[in-house]
């Protein structure tokens, strides 16, 4: 505080005790209502002390206000002190006054906010309070002398300052009224209320008093007056010290329609009283009761009255006051976005005064908008909030969005434009944002509907209230509404991952089911069979291999025995120049043939083929024979031109393909009856390799023999074993027509059964060689027994092919190749052969 300030509130106070005991020594009984303006004086003079915070803050008008409270309290010492001292009191108090009117003027044209720079009012305030003043502190004074002259002021000159005063109560509060159209903010607005409140009492006594200045109605010794002027400067300096404090501001309409409900209802208790008070009859307690009875009716009226005034008094007719109150009552029970909206926007629409008004629930992530129909059902639907009104939302948080604000501001403000647009689109009087941790999750837009009032400080302080409380449920429900939205589009992405899955599984089954028997043959086996050759038959066989690998020319493989062909194949792939490339086996009796091409060339669909599978390396084709003849013919195309078609398509494709087929029977015959492509034969037999059948390669039995027994070890987890010799003269000497495979399997059969260390001939199954007679009959030819145990296979089966062949273990294209060669019909087969085939199964 500067020196100045520091002073005040110590010398008004002192001038203040001056007075009051020169007019307490000047009076012999002292009574109330002295003892009420002296309480009155003391507290107004007290102003400037009271006042510090305001000031050490530098509020606007702080000081001028004090001074305010400075002047009261000495005025109203200096009416009580005129009985004292003739001179001091008159003239303390016409100063007291023109002070009291200048200030009050000046703050009525420049605090909350100022409008007096239209009319610079302070040149002519404080000139003519001051003119004033003097003159009448001059008509206060004795007769004087001035250069000689004497000098005599009229007495009624006296009274000049107090109707200045007076008239500058009525004229700040006319300036108080009209300020709402000076533009003045809401905040401004509602500080101006409590002024407005304090100085009704003084406007009432001036005007009584300028309406009396002819009489002696302000004398100095009348007890109502004095009681009058008293409330008058309590009432304008509370009015002006609750105008300049901030935490005042928010409260004022609230209080404002409370004084005047009280107001009228003690005004009414009044009037009751002086009505009935002659007609009682005298004694305390009959004026016991009627006190207490008048109490209780002033509250009832003014519990009746309330709502009158709010509707009245309140900003149009408090209906978005009560809207904010409804809204608060309802928003806890909402459980989802829907009640809540319907809980927030309800109100909000009977706010506006009109029943198709369209106010607007906004949530910002996700984005999503609700209103209302018009019968009050909230609907949701994506949309977001406008980006301008996010972006002003952002950067001025926590701030209500009032459109006649930034209408009246977007000249200068040209950036503002967009918003105000969008404000218009919407046709919004405020929004409300919704802040939670400084994040915004949304906003209530308030629509105007029919009115047209500025928004007060007192409904800007309850918009902010909603939002803060609004905020937190919509924060809560969003997250949810997330959260649901993620689990949906999880589930969507789940049902078609499920759909994707089961999708792929069909392809996997129909690519399985077509390229059934299909497999890429890899690196050589520790266990080649191939490599076993020391007869001449088998030497010739792969001398021959070597001489075809390297020539890049398809390859023909004739043999009964299908367990070296793989490993044959194998040879002549890896003795090419294809070596680094893919070697693919297709088993031709095992591709259906409505899909055959599709499989072997590929179509649009997807489905590249196995020639495109084989690109830059070799095609093993097993059983060439079981090919349809159609697909025979367009491979035989494709060897001529080294060019192949898609299936369904137009355009063909280059192949680099080498091929390798295999045939267990004479293709030429084959060829004979038309049941195999001429020129495909053409093609393939030009590198034609016939393996010679086991029968033919007896020096390579023993060997083989071995080599199957160490295979049979490692696969039944046995320790290595050995065979004796009556054992390998058995095996010698059987013709061995199925080749290796039967091989194979007689061996695992006895490493099956042996638990020594040797095979010997009781572990080896029945073999065709050793047998006379069967059920006392003779056998005949390996030929007429291999067709029993096929029959017997069948009858055991049912006539199921796939089971039959499991039962003999074989192989199903193996089994149905038998069956075809020895022409038997599974529909004829009779069961007959039951007992007999399962005695020679081995």
């Amino acid at each position: 505080m500067s020196a100045k300030s520091r002073i005040l509130p110590l010398v008004g106070p002192a001038a203040v005790l001056y007075l009051l005991a020169d007019a307490a020594s000047q009076t012999d009984a002292l009574s109330v209502m002295f003892a009420v303006a002296a309480v009155a004086s003391m507290l107004c003079a007290l102003a400037p002390s009271s006042l510090r915070r305001l000031l050490d803050l530098g509020v606007p008008g702080a000081r001028r206000v004090s001074l305010l409270g400075l002047a009261c309290g000495l005025g109203l010492a200096g009416m009580t002190a005129r009985a004292g001292t003739a001179l001091t009191a008159p003239i303390v108090m016409n100063f007291a006054a023109a002070s009291a009117a200048a200030i009050a003027l000046d703050l009525a044209f420049t605090i909350p906010d100022s409008i007096a720079h239209r009319w610079r009012t302070r040149w002519v305030i404080y000139p003519l309070a001051a003119a004033i003043g003097i003159w009448g502190i001059m008509a206060s004074l004795p007769v004087f002398e001035l250069s000689g002259t004497p000098v005599v002021v009229p007495g009624r000159a006296e009274r000049a300052p107090i109707l200045l005063l007076a008239g500058s109560i009525v004229v700040a509060l006319t300036v108080r009224l009209l300020r709402r159209r000076f533009g003045s903010t809401p905040e401004s607005l509602a500080s101006n209320t409590w002024t407005v409140m304090g100085l009704v009492p003084g406007a009432m006594l001036g005007v009584w008093g300028i309406l009396s200045v002819l009489t002696e109605g302000l004398g100095p010794n009348g007890s109502p007056n004095q009681g009058m002027v008293v409330l008058s400067a309590v009432g304008g300096l509370y009015g002006h010290v609750s105008m300049i404090d901030p935490a005042r501001r928010p409260h004022a309409g609230r209080t404002a329609r409370a004084a005047v409900s009280y107001s009228l209802s003690l005004l009414v208790v009044v009037v009751l009283a002086a009505t009935l008070g002659p007609h009682l009859t005298s004694g305390p307690w009959p004026t016991v009761a009627l006190c207490v009875c008048l109490l209780i009716l002033a509250q009832a009226i003014r519990k009746s009255l309330d709502p009158i005034v709010q509707k009245l008094l309140s900003p149009f007719g408090g209906r978005l006051l009560d809207a904010t109150v409804d809204i608060g009552k309802y928003t806890g029970r909402a459980e989802s976005l829907s009640e809540l909206a319907e809980a927030v926007l309800s109100p909000l629409r009977q706010a506006t005064d009109q029943s198709d008004a369209e106010p607007l629930l906004f949530v910002a992530e996700p984005p999503t908008e609700l209103r209302l129909d018009l019968a009050g059902k909230a609907h949701m639907r994506k949309a977001a909030i406008p980006p301008a009104l996010v972006h002003y939302m952002r950067k001025h948080q926590g701030e209500i969005v009032v459109r006649k604000t930034l209408e009246e501001h977007v000249v200068r403000r040209p950036h503002w434009r967009p918003l105000v647009e969008e404000l218009g689109a919407l046709n919004a009087f405020c929004v409300v944002p919704l802040l939670l941790h400084q994040e915004l999750e949304g906003a209530v837009v308030v629509p105007l509907g029919r009115r047209r009032a500025a928004l007060t400080l007192e409904e800007l302080e309850a918009l902010r209230a909603l939002g803060l409380e609004l905020a937190v449920p919509v924060s809560l429900m969003s997250a949810r509404l997330r959260s649901q939205q993620r689990v949906g589009l999880l589930m969507g992405d789940l049902d078609r991952a499920d759909a994707r899955i089961e999708s792929l599984e069909e392809e996997l089954g129909r690519v399985q089911s077509q390229n059934r028997g299909a497999c890429t043959i890899h690196a050589a086996s520790s266990r080649d069979t191939s490599g076993i050759a020391y007869g001449d038959a088998m030497r010739a066989v792969n001398a021959r291999i070597t001489y075809a690998a390297p020539l890049d020319a398809p390859i023909l493989i004739t043999s009964q025995d299908s367990e070296c062909i793989d490993e044959l194949a194998r040879k002549a792939h890896e003795q090419s120049g294809r070596a680094g490339g893919p070697l693919i086996r297709v088993d031709c009796a095992q591709i259906p043939t409505k899909s055959a091409n599709e499989i072997m060339f590929g179509a649009q669909a997807g489905n590249l083929g196995w020639i495109r599978h084989a690109e830059r390396g070799s095609l093993l084709l097993v059983d060439i024979a079981a090919l349809p003849l159609e697909t025979q013919k367009r491979l035989s195309e494709t060897l001529a031109t080294r060019q192949a078609r898609c299936v369904h398509g137009t355009s063909s494709y280059a192949t680099d393909t080498r091929l390798i087929a295999t045939s267990r029977v004479p293709l030429s015959s084959l060829v004979d009856h038309g049941r195999f492509d001429r020129l495909l034969h053409q093609y393939l037999t030009g590198l034609e390799i016939r393996v010679p059948n086991l029968s033919a390669r007896r020096e390579d039995i023993p060997s083989l023999i071995l080599l199957a027994i160490d295979r049979a070890c490692r696969r039944f987890g046995r320790p290595p074993m050995g065979i004796d010799a009556p054992a390998m003269n058995v095996l010698l000497s059987h013709p061995w027509e199925e080749g290796i495979g039967e091989l194979n399997r007689v061996i695992e059969y006895s490493v099956s059964r042996n638990e020594g260390s040797q095979i010997q001939a009781k572990h080896l199954p029945t073999l065709v060689s050793d047998l006379n007679l069967v059920n006392g009959s003779d056998v005949g030819t390996f030929a007429a027994f291999e067709k029993r145990m096929l029959e017997g296979a069948m009858g055991r089966a049912g006539g199921n092919k796939s089971e039959a062949a499991r039962l003999l273990g074989l192989k199903r294209s193996t089994f149905l190749d038998k069956l075809k060669r020895h022409g038997i019909d599974s529909s004829k087969i009779s069961k007959r052969s039951v007992a007999l085939s399962s005695s020679l199964r081995p």
